[in-house]
């Protein structure tokens, strides 16, 4: 059955997000404080990909903003990086985060191959990120032009509520930490 459109997600599905941010998290806090020893850097990596205080999940349940989730994450690894936490210096650290990351994602490397597929298909992409820094990554990445437009939350659930039928491509194959939403599937990578 071919399908009639297909919304993607941008981050984690489309591009690489999660080496970038693996990256550009500690460059950010580099440009505030100078080079940072190698297992400050390690820490600080760890420290903001497992966000064991779950600010970010806060966020996608609506909990707080984006913004506050943001500032939290950064107040604990400039805290480990010896950094001000003012908001000076969290502005600085901010701008240079997402100057660095909307210019550093690329797209895994099946994705072009991916969208040749569906090149007779209506594609948009759905994103639980302001427009703006999305629109930079899908620039930088190279899809801009292919694309008019992860979190299990709210990247499955959305598409389960608007109605089509949602698929979660689970790229790092570890059939996340949560529970898959009723009536989704899972696609291993």
């Amino acid at each position: 059955m071919t399908p009639s459109a297909v919304l993607l997600d941008l981050d984690g599905t489309l591009v690489d997000t999660p080496s970038t941010m693996r990256n550009v998290v500690v460059q950010a806090m580099e440009d505030m404080v100078g080079e940072l020893p190698e297992a400050v850097r390690g820490a600080i990596v760890d420290r903001w990909i497992a966000d064991p205080a779950r600010h970010f999940c806060r966020y996608e349940i609506g909990e707080i903003t984006f913004a506050d989730q943001r500032r939290a994450r950064f107040a604990e690894v400039a805290a480990m990086a010896g950094a001000p936490t003012d908001e000076v210096h969290y502005a600085a650290w901010e701008a240079a985060y997402e100057k660095r990351h909307g210019a550093g994602v690329r797209p895994y490397d099946d994705v072009m191959t991916f969208l040749d597929r569906l090149r007779l298909i209506p594609i948009a992409v759905v994103t639980n990120v302001r427009t703006e820094f999305q629109r930079t990554k899908l620039a930088s990445a190279g899809l801009a032009e292919r694309l008019p437009g992860d979190s299990l939350v709210a990247d499955v659930e959305g598409a389960l509520a608007a109605g089509p039928e949602a698929i979660w491509l689970d790229r790092a194959g570890n059939g996340h930490s949560g529970r898959l939403p009723l009536g989704a599937n899972r696609v291993g990578h």
